[in-house]
Parts: C-alpha cells; structure tokens; sequence
C-alpha cells in the first residue's frame, strides 16, 4: 500500500492515499450481474480463446527461445525501476516478434503483482485493426481490477446501447482514467504497424500512458521498422530492444532442433546440423520461413536432405515456391489460387470456410474446379501451409507478410530474388472488390429471400431518433424476428455476409456499367429481394426507414459513381425517407465527401432540415466528419446555422433547449478536434464567444478548449460566466477533467473567480432562483473551481476516480486557489467531502485525505453553524474518513447555531435508516436535543421501513423516555406512517425499556391518546393502539381538559376499529377492547369523551 506524507500548517501529519489505495484496488465496485453485463455488451474479440492469436502465437514457442531479450539491460529497467514505462521490441516481419509478445505476455501474468492487458493488432482481420477493438479487449481485461471502469462503463452503457457507437474518446477517457487509478498494470500491444493507417493521435496517446505514468503502467510494444512509428517510438522515456540477427538466429537453431527432436524421424546428427544451417542461412533470420521450411522437411526429411541447397531464398521466393508446388499437389490451378486468395484478403471480416465454400459453389463455373473435385477440401489444399484453418474454421493468411506479397511483391522484405522465376499474379483490390460485390448481389437474388416476409413498423417511432444529436444514435432492430433471420442464414451460410456488399461496392472505383446494371435490377422499386435486404442489412448495420431509396443508399454507402449514375437515370435528388432525411444529410452524417460533392454538383439542398431539426453541416459536425464538413462549408452552408425544432421529450425545466444548437455546439460538446478545424476557416473570432469555450471546457474536451485559446478574442474573455454563471474553470474542475484544467490554467483562467451553478437552482427551485443568505459577504457569493471538483449543492456529477480529482485539486492549489474559501452559505469545499452515496469508503478516505493534505481545515463552520461532519451520509464504511476529520479537530457533537442539531441529529433526520454504531464509537451524544427538544431516536422513529434490528440497534445506543419540548417520547413519532411489524416491535422494546405507559406530553395526553389523535390513516395507526391496549394502557384516560380533540374527521381512519352505533345526531361509535366510547362532532371538531 502506498502513502504520501503532508503536513498543515501546524504541523500535522495528513495521509494522502494515492494508487492502490484507492477504490480501484479493491473488490468492491458493481453487482456481478452488472460486470457480467458490461463485459457483454463492450464484445471484445476472442483474445483468449484457444484460436485467438495470443493462444496460437504461444503454442508456438519453443522452451529456450527468446530468453535472451529477459536478460538484456532494457528490458531490466522497463520491468524493474520507476524510470522506464514503454519497451518497444522491434524487428523485420517474420522475425517472431508475435511470439515474443505471447510469452511476454504469459510470464508477467506468472509474477502475479498485476493484471495483464494485451491485444494483438492483426490487418487481415477487421476487429483486430482498428484502437477501438484494443480499447474494448482491455477494458474486458481490466474491469474486475477497476471499480472506476465498471462505474464509468456502466454510465457509458447507459447512454450508449451498441458499443460500436460509443464515441473513441469516450471509451479512451474511460480507459485512461482507470489505469491512472491503478497500482500496476501491464500492457502488451503486439504488431503496432498493422494498426490501421491515420491513428497517430491514438499512438500518442497509448505511448503517453506508459512515459507520464512508468512506475504504474507498464507499456510493451512490438512493431517492424517503419519511419511512422519510428516519429513516435523514439522517445526519451522509451526502451528500444531490437530483435537482431545474431540472438535470433540462435533462438532459430533452437527451435529446429526442438521440431527435429520431437519427431519421429531419424537423421544423423550432420544430416540435422545440414537442415539447420541451410534454413538459417536461407531464412535471414526469420521464424516465419523456419517454421514453413520445418513443416515441409518433416513432411519428407530424406528427399528435403536432398534440396538444401535449393531451398527458396527469403520469404518471396518460398511464398512462390508453395504456391507452385500445391496448386499441383491439390489440383487446382492458379485462378482458383488467386480466387481463394482473393476473398480471403478482401473480406471484410475473417470468413468461415462454409461461408467460402458456399460462395465459390454458387458460382457457374465454381472457380475453375473439376465436377469430381471437392471444394471444402480444394479451399484447404490450394495454398498449402500458407493457409491455415483455425478451430472456429475461419480460413485465414498465415502471415501479414504472405499478403503483402500478393499486393505488391516488390516490397523489399519479400521481393524475389531470382528474376527468372515464374511470379503469381498480383491481385488487384480494385478488381477483387468488384468482384465480391458483385457476387453478393448475385446471391441475394439467387432466392435467398423467395419465402422472407418482411415485416412491418410503424412509421416515424420517435424512439428510433433517439439522441440523434448524438454520436452515438441508436440503431434499431426489427425485434421479435432474430430467430426468422437467424434460421434463414443456417439455410443460407453466405445470406450473413452477402448483405454487406456496399462496403465492397464503395470500394470500386470509376463507372462500372456491369456493376451498376445489377445494382439496377436488385434495387428497383418494387424488389422485393430489396426489401428484405434493406431489413437485413438493418438489423445489422443501421436504422433504415421507410422510403430509404436506392440513391439513399448509395449516398449513404459513398457508392459515388453509382450516385451520379442515378442521377443521369433522373433519381430525386432531394427525396425525403420518413425521417426528412435526403441523401445529402446522409452523405454528410457517413462522411462521403466525395459522394456529397456529386449530389452538391447536381443541385441538392445543403439547409434541408430533418424531423429533429438538424441540418446536413450538423450532422457532419456531430460525427467528425471533417472532409464532408469542409465540402458542405465550401459550398456556401451557413456554419451558424442552429437547429431548428425540439427533441422530443424535451422537458424545460430539466434541461437547455437544444433549438439554435449549431455545427460549432456539437463539436465543441462532442471535442471533435478536426471538424473544429475546418469550421474555424469559416468563423469569426466573435462567433467563438459566449458559449463554446464553456461548453468544452464543461466536457472535458481539452484539446478543443486548447485550439479555441489561440484567439486573443476567446483569451480575453477566459474568465466570463456563461448562462448559469459558471467559469470554464469551474465547469472543468466540476467535471474531474484535469487536462482541459491545466489548460485552462496555462492561459491565466483565474482561479478565484466564483461561479453560480444556476443550473442546480433552476433544477430544484424554478427558473431564475438564484437563493443567497441576506448575511453573505459580497467576496462569499458563488462557488470556487475547487467547490466545483468537490461539491456543488450536491448536484449530480460524473465522478470519474481519486486520481482525476488529486490532479485537478493539485492543480488548482500550485495556481494559488484557497482551499478554504466559502460559498453562498459559508461552507468551505470540505463540506463536500461526502458528495456522493455511490463511491467506496475507500474513497471518500482518500478525498479527505488528499484535502486536509492541502490545508483544508476541518473545524470550520457555515452560516448556520454546521460543520464538515454535519455532511455525513448513509454511505457505509467512513470509520476511517470520519476518524481523520475528528483527528484534524472537527467535533463530533457540535451543535449547529440554526437549529441545535448535531451531526448525529442531522444524520439521522436525513437518512434515517443509517447505522448509528459508527458514530458511537466516536462518542456521540445520543442524548443530545436540538432546539425543537428531539433527539436523534426522535428522528429515527419517523422512519416508515423501520424493521426490528434498527430497532435494536436504536434502543441499544439511546434513551427513549427522553422527551421534546412538547412534552413527546420519539415513540410518538411512529404514528406518522404505517404499522409496520418494525415499528410495532419497536414500541413493545421502549416500554419494557422503562417508557411509560401513562407519560404525558404538555397538554396531558397519554401515548394512547396521542395516537388516537393523530392525523394519520386509521389503517396504520391501529396496529399500535392495539398494541398499547394489549401492554395495559389506560383507555379511560383524559387530558388536562378531560377531552381529546381530533384534527382529522373518524372517517379517515381504517374501518376495522369503527362500527356505526344508534345515531344521535352526528355521532358514531368506536369499539375499543370491548368497551364503548363516545365521539361527538362540535362544530369543526371531534371530540373524545370517556364514557
């Protein structure tokens, strides 16, 4: 456990609790169930089962490999000091940098003093390409280790049901912030150079954890050598292992032995030393040939002995040689090969060996294969060991080098070097997209949907635009006919597939008349194979509405070529679907820009509002799509355009009305960094003014914040106060966003300046309220930075961890705010220090601790005299917190000047179910009474869920003959509820305690009187008049009056105690333990006489 030592001012030791210390460390956090479901709902990949690539790249290790890099000077200092956060293993491809990453990864999870994170990027399968896919692997991975994670992913949940649609600095805030709460933590990133291309700003940032945090984050990377990465790896924090040719190939010589060992060959020991010198001279000091080479040897060792010294040289001639060699021993013939290679290179998923087998068997002339041959088995055979079937029997490329020799075997690392060999033919994307897609649309009218009923919905389902100013706009699903479709693709394998032929048509460049002559047919009006698709691809990708036409899709798709095609074929280009949606909105809302040029060319509407009021230039802005957003702006589109209609459900005192919300709001909101930059060409510096500063700085958008500071106009009015009254400062502390708070700061923001938080009192007062005591100092009006991080009027907040909030505090201290200064009612921001009933003990600690760290004095108190401790919640497990406040002087039986109230009183009276014993053990006065006379039993009896064991612990601590100034024992209390079994327990204990029966209060009523006066439905209070009678209280009892009066008429008690006697007038009768009593109505009153 790790600690740092403060001191005040006096001299007192503070313990600041950091790292392990708090709430991440612990097991505590959300429910199982709730874990369980958002480990679901992130859908990582399959990154430990046994096809997943850690799990293969692992099983190919050989004992006795790669121990070399362990003992080696950089990899000590990564692994064993605080200086060292990033270790990048670098080497040619096929050097086995992969595998090194698998054991790496396996032996720090064998040390056991931290979780292990790790992700494989792989470019020849999508979810393994993109930083998304590794934020939601190691999220998976972290979130039984972090509490903060599963409370911020389960916010993130919330409002975002596909996690697809989670925005990335969303998903990075999350991520970030709960490794800068842990102790340790290990993170294992193999091949950063199959990382899809444009990611520099996430590289940055992934490398940025490991060089601000190295004693905590322990970062891994491999990657080949390219000058992209080179810009980024070579930092000063960085530890740059190379895998050189000398260590390597002794790790190869292992590795053939090891396979030459454990076979069931025998070969002399020169035969053995032959094979293992000719692959490592061959093999330039790559796994990759060695281990092809070792499965060819083992498959023919004598006749393999006999070609050593025509083994392939290097991987271009191998990859040929292979290709030669079982294309002949399968039967097939090149195109085949170059088909096979074909579907699996472009696919834009891994496809399964079904799915490829259905798809060449749909074909007329089955890719070239013999009536006799057998496709599963021609697919598996072809390529040989360049192939391989994984257990999930997805059919994928060995090696990423394999496919770069296909694309573009020039490259240098698998160029051939003979150039009289025969080379296999290049495959062209360009052509092989046409050709999928193609095939797709083919299939899909091949009767896949002859007997599909296509089911209905209501048109314009308001829930279905959702938070359409949302990134992250829910998607909708024709619910309730999963399993229908789920049938239909078991009957039809490559139905699952075929649907997303666009992404394979966008990628087709130029006019296709043949592609777009079936492109033609499948979407004419009326298909109904379009139809179906249309719901198909909808449960699966996007909502699709009603009247969504083929030029919406094609917009939509960035289908280009075919977009202008069917604008020559007089498609309207403003055509609405039932959302008022035309293809340019959906054009710009998918960034195609160029599709988007073409429409704006034709002469579509770029001011179209949809039925939420958005403009296509908002849509571009809510998304980040800044190459549309500069097309739309060049194209004469108003970039202060505001939204024009409502959302719905728009409530006015709950919320800001979102009509007027222009480009700049949603960028600024969503801190979408390069469409503020195309918008900014367009702007003035006024435009920048009274409102977007505040917005990002109120979400934490650091860099947007960052870029609008550059303008002296926006510098200048750093410290204004928005429409609510709040600073950007306050509104970045209050959202625990220390970056944006530093950047602030940098610019001078000051750090005294008082902020109002109207919101909160429009929120619970009505609009415009804005309450100050008449007795405020005009310097005491408003809120400091540091209220906003701690505690503003108990507003909800997002909480975003200890660390977050210790960097933001550190922060605003360095900058000269003072820790104790006071709000509207004198509180100092360690009043807050309890803000929230959802965050750990262990927290709440650390939050104390780091500001009595700073100075923070614990004994000061409000206008009405409260202190930090009159703030205690229901929370359980603030023994420790509460003991360093006691320790630092604030007492625990401090009387507020207002209203006499301790904070036992005050707790009790606001949460009145909460466990006393902890503030008992601080000694508290259970005896103590505010200015009404109650004490804290008084309160506790108001409760209406009281059960027997609070009643015990109650009756264990404190007195209940005590009585208020009106002369009332706290039993008197329960009659304001219902007859709980508690609450009647309750009242038997207080008796037998020494409360009497016969106790009167200051107009002579008994305890029976009382309750037979009480205001409350008959129906509760019965069961304690029984009661009562049962223990022997006096029915025959009268006041100092001789009467009781009744403030509420007999009819509103429970019938079970009335019954209608002989009426004289207005009076009925009550039956009471068998005796008669009288009521008699007097005027406006109910009197009770004794018989």
């Amino acid at each position: 456990m790790m600690h740092s030592h403060d001191q005040n001012e006096d001299g007192e030791d503070y313990v600041l609790v950091t790292g392990s210390d708090t709430e991440d460390s612990l097991l505590l956090g959300e429910k199982p169930e709730t874990v369980e479901s958002i480990k679901e709902w992130l859908s990582p990949t399959e990154f430990d089962s046994d096809t997943s690539e850690y799990k293969k790249h692992l099983n190919s290790h050989v004992q006795g490999t790669g121990q070399w890099i362990q003992a080696t000077s950089q990899y000590k200092r990564w692994l064993d000091t605080d200086e060292i956060g990033d270790l990048w293993i670098r080497g040619i491809p096929g050097s086995g940098k992969s595998v090194v990453a698998a054991s790496l990864i396996r032996d720090l999870k064998s040390r056991g003093d931290a979780p292990v994170l790790f992700f494989f990027f792989r470019h020849i399968i999508m979810s393994n390409r993109t930083p998304q896919s590794l934020l939601r692997d190691c999220s998976f991975q972290l979130l039984d280790h972090s509490y903060l994670l599963q409370s911020s992913l389960k916010k993130a949940m919330k409002t975002h049901s596909n996690v697809n649609e989670l925005p990335m600095d969303e998903l990075w805030k999350c991520f970030s912030s709960a490794l800068s709460g842990m102790g340790k933590v290990y993170c294992v990133v193999d091949a950063l150079d199959e990382m899809e291309p444009g990611q520099d700003s996430f590289l940055a940032d992934l490398l940025n954890l490991g060089r601000r945090n190295p004693r905590s984050v322990k970062l891994a990377l491999t990657s080949r050598q390219l000058p992209h990465l080179e810009a980024h790896l070579k930092g000063s924090c960085l530890v740059d292992l190379r895998l050189d040719r000398k260590h390597v190939d002794r790790d190869i010589a292992t590795y053939i032995s090891h396979r030459l060992k454990n076979c069931e060959v025998n070969l002399t020991e020169e035969q053995s030393h032959g094979i293992e010198t000719a692959i490592c001279e061959k093999g330039k000091g790559l796994f990759l040939y060695a281990r092809l080479m070792m499965d060819q040897c083992l498959q023919d060792p004598a006749h393999f002995i006999t070609q050593l010294d025509k083994l392939p040289d290097g991987l271009g001639n191998m990859y040929t040689d292979l290709l030669l060699e079982h294309a002949a021993r399968s039967g097939t013939t090149e195109d085949f090969q170059k088909l096979v290679l074909e579907w699996i290179i472009h696919s834009t998923r891994p496809l399964r060996l079904l799915e490829l087998t259905t798809v060449i068997n749909s074909l007329a002339d089955r890719g070239g294969l013999q009536p006799d041959q057998d496709t599963k088995l021609s697919i598996r055979t072809c390529c040989g060991p360049l192939l391989e079937l994984c257990e999930d029997q997805v059919i994928q490329i060995i090696h990423h080098s394999f496919t770069e020799f296909l694309l573009d075997p020039d490259k240098q690392h698998v160029q051939m070097t003979s150039k009289e060999r025969i080379r296999f033919p290049v495959l062209d994307p360009d052509v092989a997209h046409r050709t999928i897609a193609m095939t797709c649309i083919r299939y899909l009218q091949s009767g896949c949907f002859d007997g599909w009923e296509i089911p209905q919905r209501d048109k314009m389902q308001h829930n279905l635009l959702e938070r359409d100013d949302d990134p992250a706009a829910k998607r909708t699903c024709y619910r309730g006919h999963e399993k229908s479709r789920k049938d239909l693709i078991l009957k039809f394998p490559f139905l699952g597939y075929a649907t997303h032929w666009p992404l394979h048509a966008d990628k087709v460049p130029g006019q296709e008349a043949e592609l777009f002559d079936q492109l033609d047919d499948f979407m004419r009006d009326g298909s109904h194979d379009f139809e179906s698709w249309k719901h198909f691809w909808d449960g699966c990708v996007a909502a699709l509405p009603h009247d969504f036409s083929p030029l919406h899709v094609a917009a939509h798709c960035g289908l280009t070529a075919y977009t202008e095609h069917l604008l020559q074929q007089g498609a309207g280009i403003n055509a609405i679907d039932e959302y008022k949606r035309s293809p340019t909105i959906y054009a710009a809302m998918e960034g195609r820009h160029h599709t988007l040029e073409v429409l704006i060319q034709h002469g579509a509407g770029i001011e179209d509002y949809d039925a939420r009021g958005l403009a296509p230039i908002h849509h571009a802005a809510i998304r980040n799509q800044s190459a549309a957003l500069r097309v739309l702006l060049d194209s004469g589109a108003n970039p202060s355009k505001g939204k024009t209609l409502e959302d719905p459900h728009y409530a006015r005192d709950y919320g800001k009305s979102t009509i007027g919300d222009s480009a700049l709001t949603y960028i600024c909101k969503y801190g979408h960094v390069e469409a503020l930059r195309e918008l900014l060409k367009y702007l003035d510096q006024s435009q920048l003014l009274d409102g977007p500063l505040h917005l990002a700085a109120g979400h934490g958008r650091a860099e947007v914040v960052g870029i609008l500071l550059q303008y002296e106009q926006v510098r200048a009015h750093i410290n204004d106060k928005d429409e609510n009254g709040n600073t950007p400062l306050f509104l970045a502390a209050r959202a625990h966003d220390s970056p944006t708070v530093r950047v602030l700061l940098h610019h001078k923001a000051d750090v005294h300046a008082r902020s109002e938080n109207l919101e909160f009192s429009r929120l619970y007062y009505g609009r415009g309220y804005k309450p100050i005591p008449p007795r405020v100092k005009k310097q005491m009006v408003g809120y400091t930075p540091i209220h906003g991080l701690i505690n503003c009027d108990y507003r909800v907040r997002h909480y975003r961890g200890v660390a977050e909030v210790k960097e933001v505090l550190d922060l605003l201290v360095a900058a000269g705010a003072d820790i104790n200064a006071r709000d509207n009612r004198g509180q100092s921001p360690l009043f807050g220090w309890n803000f929230a009933r959802d965050i750990s003990g262990k927290t709440v600690e650390a939050l104390v601790s780091m500001f009595l760290g700073h100075g923070a004095d614990a004994t000061a108190t409000d206008l009405e005299g409260s202190t930090v401790l009159h703030c205690l919640n229901a929370n359980e497990n603030q023994t420790n917190a509460l003991r360093m406040l006691i320790d630092a002087g604030a007492d625990i039986n401090a009387a507020k000047t207002s209203d006499g109230e301790t904070p036992l009183i005050t707790t009790t009276r606001q949460y009145q179910l909460m466990d006393p014993t902890m503030l008992h053990d601080f000694h508290a006065d259970f005896s103590r009474r505010d200015r009404l006379g109650n004490t804290a039993l008084h309160y506790a009896c108001d409760s209406w869920i009281m059960k027997s064991k609070h009643a015990d612990i109650w009756l264990s601590l404190a007195d209940p003959t005590i009585r208020n100034n009106l002369g009332r024992t706290p039993a008197v209390n329960m009659m304001w509820g219902n007859g709980g079994e508690g609450r009647v327990e309750a009242l038997e204990k207080m008796v037998k305690m020494g409360l009497p029966l016969e106790s009167r209060d200051y107009l002579g009523r008994t305890l029976l009187l009382q309750f037979l006066g009480s205001s409350e439905n008959m129906h509760g209070v019965e069961n304690f008049i029984r009661k009562l009678i049962s223990l022997g209280a006096d029915v025959k009892a009268r006041d100092y009056k001789g009467n009781f009066s009744f403030p509420s008429r007999p009819a509103s008690f429970g019938p079970g105690l009335w019954q209608k006697g002989p009426q004289d007038g207005h009076r009925f009768h009550r039956r009471i333990a068998g005796s008669w009593s009288r009521l008699t109505c007097c005027r406006s009153r109910w009197e009770y006489r004794a018989s």
